[in-house]
């Protein structure tokens, strides 16, 4: 039970890490084609995507090496995982969008569509759209990883060179 609650809140504590390193590590701003629905100027968005990715890989190598947690512990918890993600992103999206769903007259629509506008966090540090397109891609790569070292570690004399492949292509 301990180990599925675990693997519940694991996407809990990983999103929460990628949220403050996207707040912490060092970005350079872009202009976006989006605009301003008061100045119509172009927004800018902070980008430190890739430095955050490589830091989080990074993590779960070492943790991996050290023996703090194995390789193949996402795929592991593959079913767990993908329940509290799901959860927490219900949660999230309930929370931005509450007071959009009260007034809405096709809340589901507008869910959808995505029409709540862009919120920042952290003081504007960290952009949601930004944040979500690097923590999604973070946490599709960590369970590429260890589904990649599950298979490894489960044929160590004849591994598919296809699922190596795969995992590199998908990267």
């Amino acid at each position: 039970m301990t180990e599925h609650l675990l693997g519940f809140f694991a996407p809990w504590g990983l999103f929460a890490l990628i949220l403050v390193l996207q707040a912490l590590v060092p970005a350079r701003r872009v202009e976006g084609y989006a605009r301003d629905e008061i100045s119509n100027e172009p927004i800018t968005y902070r980008l430190n995507g890739l430095p955050v990715f490589f830091l989080v890989v990074a993590a779960w190598f070492a943790a991996g090496h050290t023996g703090l947690m194995s390789y193949e512990w996402f795929w592991q918890h593959r079913w767990s995982g993908l329940t509290g993600a799901l959860a927490l992103g219900l949660i999230a999206s309930g929370l931005v969008l509450r007071d959009t769903l009260a007034q809405s007259a096709s809340w589901l629509k507008d869910y959808f569509l995505g029409r709540k506008k862009n919120p920042g966090l952290a003081g504007g540090r960290v952009d949601a759209k930004m944040y979500l397109y690097a923590a999604g891609a973070i946490v599709l790569e960590l369970n590429l990883l260890s589904f990649a070292a599950h298979h490894v570690l489960s044929h160590p004399t004849d591994f598919s060179l296809g699922v190596i492949l795969y995992v590199c292509l998908f990267t």
